[in-house]
């Protein structure tokens, strides 16, 4: 599935964003979904932020992205509870993951180490700048421009061959696991 937002605030999607039958190449409208000023898209799920700074997805729930129990899809757009607005929303293969205005990064889906795929704060030791979903983790930007990740698949992307960035070490008494990157030397 593939998605776009207009001019307008709404939101056009194609591939298969009713569920039911082969991909359609034709942009369809997403009813239900106004105020839209981002979307991400990944493997069959998608999810937009919109103007008032709510979360809303729909789509496939095969990784948990849709922040309920597998396996339950959901073709219509519905909101995610998040108890602080947000600013950005990303997804990835494993679920989803939200960046607060207070800096909290709120995930869900298959990136937690137990079988709930509800919404759940990840700690990092500071406020997020920004944030990005990769294959089971959600990696932040932090205030002091050093990046940490979360997850329960950080050993396994590492290994799939990925370059590996310079960590400074692996936090073991987290759980999930937990990688925090040097930051860059200034110029």
């Amino acid at each position: 599935m593939g998605c776009v937002v207009r001019e307008d605030q709404s939101v056009g999607c194609w591939g298969q964003t009713v569920g039911q039958g082969p991909c359609d190449p034709k942009v369809k409208d997403v009813p239900g979904l106004e105020g839209v000023v981002d979307v991400s898209v990944m493997s069959g799920t998608a999810c937009a932020l919109t103007n008032n700074n709510r979360v809303w997805c729909w789509g496939s729930n095969r990784f948990g992205a849709l922040g309920r129990p597998k396996p339950y899809h959901s073709w219509a757009p519905f909101e995610i509870e998040l108890a602080y607005p947000s600013v950005k929303v990303v997804t990835s293969f494993g679920g989803a993951a939200s960046l607060r205005v207070d800096g909290s990064v709120v995930a869900w889906g298959d990136m937690r180490a137990d079988e709930d795929t509800s919404p759940t704060v990840f700690d990092f030791s500071g406020p997020a700048l920004d944030v990005v979903a990769l294959e089971g983790m959600v990696c932040a930007l932090l205030a002091d421009r050093s990046v940490e990740c979360r997850g329960v698949d950080i050993d396994m992307a590492l290994a799939r061959g990925r370059p590996r960035p310079p960590f400074e070490g692996k936090e073991a008494w987290l759980d999930p696991p937990v990688y925090r990157l040097a930051p860059r030397p200034s110029d």
